[in-house]
């Protein structure tokens, strides 16, 4: 007659320990997949290291702003600056192709330049330094005069890579919408009013909220680009 078979203590031990570390890797996990808050907040978090890492890593400024409260927008441009902006020191004729500008910050070769009211023919092909001067590969096409406005024309394109990581989960959404934030090649942040394109003075602080919990969380973005989550 066959004796049963059992588990000895060493075997039975060996079970539970296994289950516990099974147990202690299963409920972090499931609990955090059960705040959505808390998910979207280092969500929002990561969306803005990431950027600001590449536009650090590429010399490119990176810009986020929010489409909807629930969905964010992330844009690169081919400038180091986030507000590449000059005036003409001096007026400019039709058939011109030296611009002279009080700024070369955030301009670059290959840029396309919207001067004043023209936008023909504006695509840059060179700088100079001393004075600064802006070198177009065709005449300007229109005559335009001092202090007239200088700036990038098109300048700013969709980011793919940020794609998978711009929508929020279900009930959470931004409390502010109308805010822009930019950072240069530096990793410096840069914030601005979504509608008027003013600077925004400060720290910019966003909020988030749980529609089904009715709970709030934070992010402040620094100036330099460190940020402060509260949870």
């Amino acid at each position: 007659m066959k004796s049963s078979q059992g588990f000895t203590l060493p075997e039975a031990m060996a079970v539970i320990a296994v289950t516990g570390i099974l147990a202690a890797f299963a409920i972090p996990q499931f609990g955090f997949t059960n705040r959505p808050l808390q998910n979207g907040t280092y969500q929002l978090a990561g969306v803005f290291k990431q950027a600001r890492m590449r536009a650090i890593a590429t010399t490119s400024a990176t810009r986020i702003y929010a489409e909807s409260p629930t969905q964010l927008v992330v844009e690169t441009s081919r400038s180091a600056s986030c507000s590449a902006q000059a005036r003409l020191t001096e007026a400019a004729t039709s058939d011109t192709k030296e611009l002279k500008v009080n700024t070369l910050a955030g301009f670059n070769v290959g840029q396309k330049l919207r001067v004043g009211t023209s936008t023909q023919n504006n695509g840059v092909l060179g700088v100079t330094s001393d004075p600064p001067t802006l070198i177009l590969g065709q005449p300007l096409g229109s005559s335009q005069p001092q202090d007239a406005v200088v700036e990038p024309l098109d300048e700013w394109r969709p980011e793919r890579s940020f794609t998978d990581n711009l929508n929020f989960p279900a009930s959470v959404a931004l409390a502010e919408t109308n805010w822009l934030l930019c950072f240069d090649s530096r990793g410096l942040a840069n914030s601005y009013n979504l509608t008027t394109r003013e600077t925004l003075t400060g720290n910019l602080n966003l909020t988030l909220t749980d529609a089904k919990t009715k709970s709030k969380s934070g992010i402040e973005v620094f100036q330099g680009g460190a940020l402060k989550i509260d949870l």
